[in-house]
């Protein structure tokens, strides 16, 4: 029975320990509740998630802080946000949660959402289960501090984008990170400020494609793109 709490000497001893014990029995770790990783990954590559960031089961939490945390947190580590899908409250919309799902690398996510919230649109529920828990790339696209952030992530089979911000904002995404060919871009966004929403649309585009989208006050995009055969 562990003596220490917090983050103190005690706890980080403690997770070495439950990082070699369970590596010995062939389990993966999501160390929730934990502080930031510190490159456990490199020794323990079971210790696939971590939390250490100011998640959703803050309520309150706001675009302000999911978007500086993709160019602080976000870049050192796998970061379990426990994402949902409807707002929990006005600081974040539907589509900006949409986005976060492909932003914060999380090897097991924890979906805080109920389960009907995710598959009562086949669409949405589509979307969800394509995206990947291991990444082959991951592209920053475009950003700003305290105002907005586009990434983009490659699947086996799929490209995605994610677009989050904190003021109505312009943001145009360059597709020449894309393959030669045509792809499918299926584009999840805001109905209205309100955020409570999201509607779909569907693109042709190409790696010569440049787009540009106009989203709302703490508002996001998520995009899927598939390659057409």
């Amino acid at each position: 029975d562990p003596k220490h709490q917090g983050e103190d000497i005690g706890t980080i001893k403690w997770y070495e320990t439950i990082y070699q014990e369970t590596a010995k029995r062939k389990m993966v770790v999501n160390a929730h509740g934990s502080n930031k990783p510190t490159g456990e990954r490199r020794v323990y590559p079971n210790v696939i998630n971590r939390e250490g960031v100011y998640g959703n089961e803050f309520a309150k939490v706001g675009s302000s802080v999911t978007v500086n945390n993709m160019f602080v947190r976000n870049v050192i580590g796998p970061t379990d946000f426990t994402p949902v899908l409807d707002p929990l409250s006005n600081n974040l919309t539907k589509a900006h949660q949409m986005a976060l799902a492909i932003l914060y690398e999380s090897g097991i996510p924890s979906m805080a959402d109920n389960e009907n919230a995710y598959t009562k649109d086949p669409d949405i529920y589509s979307f969800y289960k394509s995206i990947p828990s291991s990444r082959l790339k991951t592209l920053y696209l475009s950003g700003k501090l305290d105002d907005y952030y586009v990434g983009a992530v490659q699947s086996d089979k799929h490209w995605f984008v994610g677009a989050i911000t904190t003021l109505d904002n312009e943001i145009t995404i360059d597709f020449s990170f894309l393959d030669d060919g045509e792809y499918t871009a299926e584009i999840f966004s805001d109905t209205d400020k309100t955020g409570k929403a999201v509607k779909m649309e569907t693109l042709t585009v190409t790696n010569k494609s440049e787009k540009t989208f106009s989203l709302y006050e703490n508002g996001g995009l998520a995009i899927r793109l598939t390659k057409k055969s």
